[in-house]
């Protein structure tokens, strides 16, 4: 099906209407904004793309067309990214001081989910490679020792694909939550290419999770941030609580366009995801092959992962370049890139990921490969002989309340110094990846903290700490 009834809509209100007496106060008037301006593009959904009342329901058939595209039963439409969703279903799935199965390496976007839910987590965490320094799967065994360890969990939420592009083996652990009772909910942020194509993965929904949240603008092609609600009628969520879940969260002035953007994704994907997936999977083959012949680099590809048997597949599109060949710090091959124009997606001290997507060409990757090698050369000897593994991937603090007991505990700020021991009341997240090194609730360990101020130092992104140079930090008060 390739109809855009959301996207068409939009297009019949900017052909037809052009003096509209309702939002937005610009108007789209050039005389205001100017004859450039990219205001001239901006919708409303509400007394835009559909009345006020939503008579002609274009949301609602735009969002069965998506449902349909990915195997759901129910599709939401978000433009907040898959945070939107990803806190729905926390809100959804559990409960007040109910304890629920996540995997320590989750996005931000769930902890705050957890703090809205008010849900104890229990935490699970995937096998990590120390050769490699990625996170692999997180095997079904563990999954099943923990949910009989605590038989009140009715919902486990885990990140598949990682943020390096690895996914578990989600049949089995589909097994082991549904023989349970458990809804399996998954993080898909990173997967929305999964099941156009054969070249890539089915998605999760297909693999046996319950529902997902995924975001469009990754890796199609929607407005930033388009994402999607997905969830199958299993009996395990309750869809319409779900639903009031998402609309609790949602903005009553929602984008038109990027709903519009969404919808056109979508329908490009089903009429071309095939052929546009396969030569993005090319693409990534070429780039592979470049990156390799810079001395000391190596893409932790197929072969080294999908022999773990806590791994199921792995998305091929991934680009994880190991830099510790080359002692090259991965931070400061990232400002080096940067420098010179060239904006990657991912890196920390070992690792550096350029995205790759349907909307890369050769050209852009043949432009690419001898800006990375004098990026690399430039900063030859400036990581350690041996580059610690990711923070966000090797944490694992203890837990002396839950993240909403600590979001609304009374505070202190204390200097560096004093941190130590003491429990965490806001965030540390290294960014990219966005999983949080330490979460409010969590004790604060000396060697994390010490590895956290120095990324800091180094120039890495601390994000959601009221001090990002880690000088100082809130604790919980006491």
């Amino acid at each position: 099906m390739t109809e855009t009834p959301f996207a068409d809509a939009i297009a019949t209100y900017l052909r037809d209407v052009p003096t509209p007496f309702t939002t937005p106060g610009h108007k789209r008037n050039p005389a205001l904004v100017g004859e450039e301006s990219l205001l001239l593009s901006d919708v409303p959904h509400h007394g835009g793309a559909d009345t006020l009342r939503s008579d002609y329901l274009v949301l609602e058939q735009a969002e069965a067309l998506a449902a349909a595209a990915w195997g759901a039963d129910m599709c939401r439409f978000s433009h907040n990214g898959s945070t939107h969703p990803n806190q729905a279903l926390c809100l959804a799935a559990t409960r007040p001081g109910e304890p629920v199965l996540v995997h320590r390496t989750c996005h931000k976007s769930v902890y705050a989910g957890l703090i809205l839910a008010g849900s104890r987590p229990v935490w699970l965490s995937p096998d990590v490679s120390d050769e490699l320094g990625i996170p692999l799967g997180t095997p079904a065994g563990r999954v099943i020792a923990a949910l009989d360890a605590e038989p009140d969990i009715r919902a486990a939420i885990l990140t598949e694909p990682s943020y390096v592009g690895v996914l578990s083996d989600l049949p089995a652990i589909a097994a082991a939550c549904h023989e349970r009772g458990v809804a399996l909910i998954c993080d898909h942020a990173w997967a929305a290419h999964f099941g156009f194509a054969g070249t890539v993965p089915r998605n999760a929904l297909a693999l046996g999770a319950d529902a997902i949240a995924l975001s469009t603008h990754k890796t199609l092609m929607s407005l930033t941030p388009g994402a999607l609600l997905l969830a199958r009628d299993t009996g395990r969520i309750d869809l319409e609580r779900l639903g009031a879940t998402f609309d609790m969260l949602l903005t009553t002035s929602p984008s038109a366009m990027i709903y519009g953007t969404i919808d056109q994704a979508r329908a490009r994907m089903q009429a071309d995801g095939e052929r546009l997936i396969g030569a993005a999977v090319e693409l990534y083959a070429r780039a592979r092959e470049g990156v390799e012949t810079i001395e000391g680099l190596r893409v932790i590809g197929d072969e080294a992962v999908l022999g773990h048997p806590s791994v199921l597949a792995r998305d091929p599109l991934k680009l994880v370049i190991d830099l510790s060949g080359a002692h090259a710090d991965g931070l400061a091959v990232d400002r080096s890139l940067r420098a010179r124009g060239v904006q990657v997606e991912g890196a920390d001290r070992r690792m550096l990921i350029p995205h790759i997507t349907v909307g890369d060409d050769a050209g852009r990757v043949d432009a690419f490969l001898p800006i990375l090698r004098a990026a690399v050369d430039e900063q030859r000897g400036s990581a350690p002989e041996t580059p610690p593994v990711g923070t966000s991937w090797r944490t694992h603090p203890e837990q002396a309340m839950t993240p909403r007991e600590a979001a609304f505990a009374a505070t202190e700020r204390v200097s560096a110094e004093a941190a130590v021991g003491r429990v965490a009341a806001e965030f540390a997240v290294p960014y990219p990846p966005g999983i949080p090194a330490l979460a409010p609730g969590e004790v604060i360990a000396a060697e994390l903290w010490e590895r956290l101020r120095a990324e800091a130092a180094l120039g890495a992104r601390i994000s959601y700490a009221s001090d990002p140079t880690l000088g100082s930090f809130k604790v919980v008060a006491g």
